[in-house]
């Protein structure tokens, strides 16, 4: 004999239990059920501006070192550059510096363009001018933005990303590159500390200094 397995009583009863049940749609980052008012998917751009004003550009721009000092100091003391730099892992120290100098080139021939200037002491720098800004020194240069402070490497790199947009916008756009050439500038940035016959520069803070 075999056994009948009647579904009309399931049925009404699987109906209810559905009834019951919300569908949500999944946070595309975590994986998990977005639930009412839940923050979302980290969103980069709105990281770099609600810190730019309050904690970017007050520590980078406002601690850095004067770098013509710095490279004098380096000479004698190796360690001269770390209470102003940040250092992620086994990496290079990420210096916050800032200085004056002459432009005596301006490089546009790749999209990752750099002007070339003459410090006082003569030791030439490149500060990167774009519209590409190459290496994540900026990002790296920020305590508040280590790796673990975020859920994955995306949600990491798009960090950089924004920084550099952030300066292309506000920083980088504004400047007449071919009026450049032999003019003084002040700036202000971070550089991955290397080698000090090789400084290059992204900058927070890139001006024309007025003539007399």
């Amino acid at each position: 004999m075999h056994e009948r397995i009647c579904f009309a009583g399931i049925l009404p009863a699987l109906v209810v239990l559905l009834a019951g049940c919300e569908i949500r749609p999944l946070d595309p980052t975590t994986g998990r059920a977005i639930v009412e008012d839940e923050v979302q998917a980290f969103d980069a751009a709105t990281f770099v501006e609600e810190n730019w004003e309050t904690r970017i550009l007050p520590l980078i721009r406002d601690e850095a070192v004067d770098l013509s000092t710095l490279l004098d100091e380096l000479a004698d003391d190796p360690d001269a550059a770390a209470p102003f730099g940040h250092r992620v892992g086994e990496g290079s120290l990420h210096v916050r510096v800032k200085g004056e100098g002459r432009v005596v080139r301006v490089d546009t021939t790749s999209r990752a363009g750099v002007i070339i200037v003459a410090l006082p002491q003569g030791q030439e720098v490149t500060i990167q001018i774009g519209p590409v800004i190459r290496g994540t020194a900026l990002r790296d240069a920020l305590p508040f933005a280590s790796f673990d402070q975020f859920v994955n490497q995306l949600e990491y790199a798009g960090v950089s990303n924004a920084l550099h947009a952030r300066v292309m916008e506000t920083v980088l756009s504004p400047l007449e590159r071919s009026a450049l050439p032999g003019r003084e500038v002040r700036f202000a940035g971070v550089t991955a500390l290397r080698d000090t016959r090789e400084i290059v520069i992204t900058p927070v803070e890139l001006r024309v200094v007025p003539t007399p």
